[in-house]
C-alpha cells in the first residue's frame, strides 16, 4: 500500500513541465501491462485546471506531444482510466483527467430595446462624449447597471444609456402614411440629398419628430419627411365613381329582394340603372328617381346589342298587346324599329310613335328584300385546261369551302372570270377555280420529261420588268420587258415567275403579271385618275380648282407640261398632276372599299394621313377592294395604339363593311378563327416582297384593308 502511494507521488513529479509545481500528470509509475480503453457515447467538453503535456498514450512516460494552456476547452474523444483522450492543434494524445474540470455554464445574454432615439454615452454621465446614437426599437445587449445607466453593447460598441429609455419588450411599430408622392431626405432639410421617392399612400415606420419634420424608417433607408406630408391613418382614396348597369329584358323593379314582392316600377331592355349594392341573388337599383331589387341576373355592366324588326306591309302600333286596344299610329312597309320583348304572338317594340305592340307575324328580323330579278342563266361554253391539280370552291375567293379537287391537265368548260376568278363546269361539278390555273390551249399529248419546262401559260406585263437569271432582286438583269407585253409562263417560286419573252428566258416578279391582255387603246388618248384628284385651271397647285376627278374616271389626254396633263374630264377642260394618272384602265373603288374610307374618316380621320386606293401591283388595289389607311406617326407608341383602334374597329364591323382581311404590324388577321397571324414570317404571305422587306411592305405604317367589292350589309357601326 505504501509502494502504491510513493508511486502516485513520483507519476504526478514526472508530469510536471518547466518545475515541480506546474505541470501535474496522475498516474502510478508501475509498469501498466494491459488498458482497457472505453469509447464515450458522447463527447464531452472540458477544461484545463492547468498547463497539461498531450502525451502520445495513455501513460505518464509516454512521449509528450506538446503542452496545452491552462484553462484551455477540450473535447473528449475517448476515457482510459483517469486517461482522457483529446485533440489539440493537429494532435492527438492523452491528458490527465486530474487537472480537467467540466465547463462553467455560459450565463445567458439580457437584451433590452430602445424606446426612443437615444445617445450611447462612453460614461455613465450625461456630459460625457457620445459613442453612437440609436433609434426607437434598436436592440441592444446589456452588460450591467451603473445607477440610473445602464452599460450596453450595440453594433460593436459599448457605452452607457438612462435606463428609463430602455424596455424589456421592443415598443409596437408607429406607422405613417405618404401622402401624395413624397421625396425621403438624407437629413430634415429639403436641401439634403434625396435617398428616394415614395408613392401616395406608402406605409412606413415613425422614428422620431424634431420640429416640422419626421425620422422615418423607408424601402429607401432612414431618413426624414416634413409633418405636413404624413398622416396618422390610411389615406382614404376619392369617393367611389357610381356604377351603372343596363337592363337585358323586360324586368320588374321589386320593393323587397324577393320575387314575391311587390313591385315598384317596369323597366325596358337596354334601360340604364344606377347600382347601389346587391343581396345575394339580387342587385338593388335606383331608375327614375326609384329605388328597389332587381334580379342581378337581368343586368348587365354593357348595354346590350339592340335588335332590330322591320314592318312586313303597312301597320299599326298599339297601345296593348291587343287590336282592340288604342292605336299609337302606323307604320310604312320595311320600317325599322327597335324589339324590347316577346309576349305570346306579340312583340313591344321602340317606335317613332312611342313604345308599344305589333303582331309578331307582321314583323322580319331582317330587312324586307324586294322581290328578287331572274337571274339569266349561265352558260359554260368557252373550254380551258388546267395547268396544276386545282380547288374547285363554291365561290370566288379561297375563303370558300372547296368541292373536290380538279386534277391538272382536266377540259372544262368557263362561263365568266372575274377578278382573277373562273366560275367553270368541271368533272368535280359546277364552281369556281383560280383563273390562273387554266390555260386556253391543251396540254400536249407528248409529257416533256421530267426535268423539262413548258412555258404555255400566257400573262402580260403590267409594268416594264426586269427580266433576270434568277428568282431575286439579286440576280443579274437579262434586259427589260416593255409593260403590256405577252409572255408565257413555266414554272413559279417564292412570288417569281419563269417566263419566255422576246428577250429570252428568265425570271420576273409575279406581282407585274396580268392573266389577261391590255386593253388595246384607240386613236385618242386616255388616261384614267388613280384617285380623287383635283382639276385646276392651270399646271401648277397655285391655280384654282375647277372641281375633282373620282378614282377610275378617264380622261382625254391633250398635252403635259412640267409634270401636268391638260385634260378633257366630264368637269370640263383643266391640268391634273401627272402622278396620278395612269395610261391603263383601272376599276373603280368598289362599295365596300369606300365605305371602309368613310367609316374610318368619321370616326378616326385624325390618325390617318391618307387613304391608298386603287394601284397596279396588288390584285385588290387594282381592283378597287382594298385601301391602305396611312398612319399618322406610325413609329410612336401612340401611333401603333392609334392603328391598334383602327384595326379593331374594322373587326368588330367586318360584316357590315363587307371586309376579307386585314394587315397591319406585320400581322394578318383572316378571320376570327384564326385571328392574327405573322406575316413576313410566315413563309406563307406577301412572297413577291421577300427581298425588299421594309416598312411599308411590312406595313408597319398603314393598316391594308381588303374587302369583299360589294357585300357588306350596312348595318349600325360600333365603336
Amino acid at each position: 500500500m505504501q509502494r502504491n502511494h510513493l508511486g502516485v507521488v513520483l507519476a504526478l513529479a514526472v508530469a510536471l513541465v518547466g518545475g515541480p509545481t506546474t505541470i501535474a500528470t496522475a498516474q502510478p509509475v508501475l509498469p501498466v501491462t494491459s488498458v482497457k480503453v472505453h469509447t464515450a457515447k458522447a463527447k464531452p467538453v472540458k477544461l484545463t485546471t492547468e498547463n497539461l503535456n498531450l502525451r502520445k498514450s495513455a501513460n505518464a512516460k509516454s512521449a509528450s506531444l506538446l503542452v496545452i494552456p491552462k484553462n484551455t476547452k477540450l473535447t473528449i474523444l475517448k476515457i482510459s482510466g483517469v486517461w482522457h483522450q483529446v485533440s489539440y492543434k493537429s494532435k492527438t494524445g492523452w491528458v490527465s483527467g486530474n487537472h480537467l474540470k467540466a465547463v462553467p455554464a455560459a450565463k445567458p445574454k439580457v437584451y433590452n430595446f430602445a424606446k426612443a432615439f437615444t445617445a450611447v454615452k462612453a460614461k455613465a454621465a450625461a456630459s460625457s462624449a457620445n459613442v453612437v446614437s440609436i433609434h426607437r426599437q434598436t436592440k441592444v445587449e446589456v452588460l450591467g447597471k451603473t445607477g440610473s445607466w445602464t452599460k450596453v453593447l450595440v453594433s460593436g460598441k459599448t457605452g452607457f444609456v438612462p435606463s428609463s429609455t430602455l424596455a424589456k419588450a421592443n415598443p409596437a411599430a408607429v406607422y405613417r402614411w405618404v401622402a401624395g408622392s413624397q421625396s425621403v431626405y438624407q437629413s430634415n432639410k429639403t436641401s439634403s440629398k434625396k435617398l428616394g421617392t415614395l408613392a401616395n399612400n406608402t406605409k412606413i415606420t415613425w422614428l422620431r419628430t424634431s420640429g416640422s419634420w419626421q425620422q422615418v424608417r423607408t424601402g429607401a433607408g432612414i431618413g426624414w419627411i416634413p409633418s405636413s406630408k404624413l398622416s396618422t391613418k390610411v389615406i382614404t382614396p376619392p369617393a367611389k365613381p357610381k356604377v351603372y348597369n343596363y337592363v337585358k329584358a323586360f324586368t320588374a323593379v321589386k320593393v323587397k329582394a324577393a320575387a314575391s314582392s311587390a313591385n315598384v316600377v317596369s323597366i325596358h331592355r337596354q334601360t340604364k340603372v344606377e347600382v347601389l349594392g346587391t343581396s345575394g341573388f339580387w342587385t338593388k337599383v335606383l331608375v327614375s328617381g326609384k329605388t328597389g331589387f332587381v334580379p342581378s341576373s337581368t343586368l348587365a355592366k354593357a348595354n346590350p346589342a339592340a335588335v332590330y324588326r322591320w314592318v312586313a306591309g303597312s301597320q299599326s302600333v298599339y297601345q296593348s298587346n291587343k287590336t282592340s286596344s288604342k292605336k299609337l299610329g302606323t307604320l310604312a312597309n320595311n320600317t325599322k324599329i327597335t324589339w324590347l320583348r316577346t309576349s305570346g304572338s306579340w312583340q313591344q317594340v321602340r317606335t317613332g310613335a312611342g313604345i308599344g305592340w305589333i303582331p309578331s307575324s307582321k314583323l322580319s328580323t331582317k330587312v324586307i328584300a324586294p322581290p328578287a330579278k331572274p337571274k339569266p342563266p349561265v352558260t359554260f361554253s368557252a373550254p380551258r385546261w388546267t395547268m396544276e391539280n386545282v380547288n374547285l370552291r363554291t365561290g370566288p375567293g379561297t375563303s370558300n369551302s372547296t368541292l373536290g379537287l380538279v386534277p391538272k391537265g382536266e377540259k372544262v368548260l368557263l362561263a365568266t372570270s372575274p377578278n382573277g376568278w373562273a366560275h367553270v363546269k368541271t368533272s368535280k361539278g359546277t364552281g369556281w377555280i383560280s383563273a390562273f390555273y387554266l390555260s386556253t390551249a391543251a396540254p400536249s399529248q407528248n409529257p416533256p420529261t421530267p426535268d423539262a419546262v413548258m412555258f404555255d401559260s400566257p400573262r402580260w406585263t403590267t409594268a416594264n420588268l426586269n427580266l433576270r437569271k434568277g428568282a431575286g432582286t439579286n440576280h443579274e438583269s437579262l434586259g427589260t420587258v416593255p409593260v403590256g407585253k405577252r409572255v408565257l409562263v413555266g414554272r413559279s417560286s417564292g412570288g417569281w415567275a419563269n417566263v419566255k419573252t422576246s428577250k429570252g428566258t428568265g425570271w420576273v416578279s409575279e406581282a407585274y403579271l396580268a392573266t389577261t391582255a391590255p386593253t388595246p387603246q384607240s386613236s385618242s388618248q386616255y388616261r384614267w385618275s388613280t384617285g380623287n384628284v383635283n382639276l385646276r385651271t392651270g399646271y401648277s397647285t397655285s391655280h384654282m380648282v375647277i372641281g375633282v376627278v373620282q378614282a377610275g374616271d378617264r380622261v382625254t389626254y391633250l398635252e403635259s407640261k412640267d409634270g401636268w396633263a391638260r385634260v378633257v374630264t366630264s368637269l370640263g377642260t383643266g391640268w391634273m398632276s401627272e402622278a396620278h394618272l395612269s395610261k391603263t384602265q383601272i376599276a373603280k373603288l368598289q362599295p365596300d372599299t369606300i365605305a371602309v374610307n368613310d367609316a374610318v374618316k368619321a370616326r378616326y380621320g385624325a390618325y390617318v394621313s391618307s387613304y391608298g386606293g386603287i394601284r397596279a401591283g396588288s390584285v385588290g388595289h387594282s381592283s378597287g377592294r382594298a385601301t391602305d389607311l396611312m398612319i399618322k406617326d406610325y413609329k410612336s407608341a401612340q401611333g401603333v395604339k392609334n392603328g391598334d383602334e383602327i384595326a379593331r374597329f374594322l373587326i368588330a364591323n367586318r360584316k357590315s363593311l363587307g371586309i376579307s382581311y386585314l394587315i397591319w404590324q406585320d400581322k394578318i388577321w383572316l378571320g376570327v378563327v384564326t385571328g392574327w397571324e405573322e406575316y413576313s414570317k410566315s413563309g406563307k404571305y406577301g412572297q413577291q416582297f421577300s427581298n425588299n422587306w421594309n416598312d411599308t411592305t411590312r406595313h408597319m405604317d398603314h393598316v391594308h384593308v381588303e374587302t369583299i367589292g360589294n357585300s357588306g350589309t350596312g348595318s349600325p357601326l360600333v365603336r
